[in-house]
């Protein structure tokens, strides 16, 4: 496969609007030889500047799309998702307090692009449909016992925090917030409630956190076993949970049901795994190879930061 290829740098939006940076490539297969656009009659225009697409306020013309086909070598329809992003991260740049011509906001959403189309390459290069069935058994009979599992739950809790020696008006009032909160988790939603708790309530101290995921054998208080194992859907526990902590809201964000040995779920995970480990590798064989030829400098942490884009890492179902 003949691969055209670009250095550039990957930006990922941190939780805080902060911005990683990371080196990766960008690449195209060089066998494809690219489509002719079609070209739509437009209300606006004709020709080149025919508008094919519309983001917000930002349009798309033929002529972009045109352009983008020749420089990277991808199908119109490839080059037409990928300035539909641009514009999408554009106006992100912009919410942010970048202004429109500001030749920064535009290079990184130009980054941005690259790092999508190394991915997108990768893909392609090892689709969820690539491993044969036998390839899919051997995998499965190698990682048996990480694949298989029992039900699984997804836990979050806000927990109201009593000190010791707690007077009964501090634990009547954290009883009473955690009721509350449990109310208002199956009215509007377990994360619209437990993502804007305060820091305080009262002077005792509030805490959004998430759970270890549950398990039937998992080591739990038997409080905690029966709130969230006495729920048949995701959603807030019926009563709230008094350990020596405190006050707990506990609610079940997702339920992932069991993994028998000879199920069809097994199979899948197997192959989907086995997807990943190869997406991985041709990532790192990719950064290897061109390392050779070219002065590149990897940033091992960052690049985790794309890394899940190619698939969950193997490991314990569990």
């Amino acid at each position: 496969m003949a691969v055209r290829c670009k250095f550039v740098r990957v930006f990922a939006w941190r939780p805080q609007g902060a911005l990683l940076v990371v080196l990766a490539m960008g690449c195209g297969n060089g066998n494809d030889a690219p489509a002719p656009v079609p070209r739509p009659v437009s209300e606006a225009a004709v020709g080149d500047q025919a508008v094919v697409a519309r983001v917000g306020e930002d349009v798309i013309r033929v002529a972009q799309v045109e352009q983008y086909v020749a420089t990277h070598g991808v199908s119109p329809r490839e080059a037409l998702r990928a300035l539909e992003d641009d514009a999408l991260l554009l106006q992100e740049a912009r919410r942010q307090g970048w202004q429109t011509a500001d030749v920064g906001a535009q290079q990184r959403a130009e980054e941005q692009l690259f790092a999508q189309r190394v991915l997108l390459d990768i893909e392609r290069e090892h689709p969820l449909d690539g491993p044969t069935e036998a390839e899919v058994d051997t995998y499965l009979r190698e990682h048996l016992a990480e694949i298989v599992r029992e039900e699984q739950r997804d836990c979050v809790q806000v927990l109201v925090q009593v000190p010791p020696g707690a007077t009964e008006e501090q634990e009547r009032l954290a009883q009473a917030y955690v009721e509350r909160t449990l109310e208002r988790m199956r009215a509007e939603g377990v994360s619209a409630v437990w993502s804007s708790q305060p820091p305080e309530y009262q002077g005792l101290r509030v805490l959004s956190q998430y759970l270890p995921p549950a398990s039937p054998s998992t080591d739990m208080p038997d409080e905690f076993r029966r709130a969230l194992f006495g729920l048949t859907a995701p959603g807030a526990a019926a009563e709230p949970v008094h350990t020596a902590n405190g006050w707990h809201a506990v609610a079940v964000t997702d339920i992932h049901a069991p993994i028998a040995p000879d199920s069809p779920r097994a199979r899948e995970v197997a192959r989907e795994r086995l997807v990943t480990v190869r997406r991985r590798e041709a990532m790192t064989a990719l950064i290897r190879t061109l390392s050779q030829r070219y002065p590149v400098s990897v940033e091992r942490e960052h690049l985790e930061a794309i890394l899940p884009a190619l698939g969950e890492p193997s490991g314990p179902a569990t």
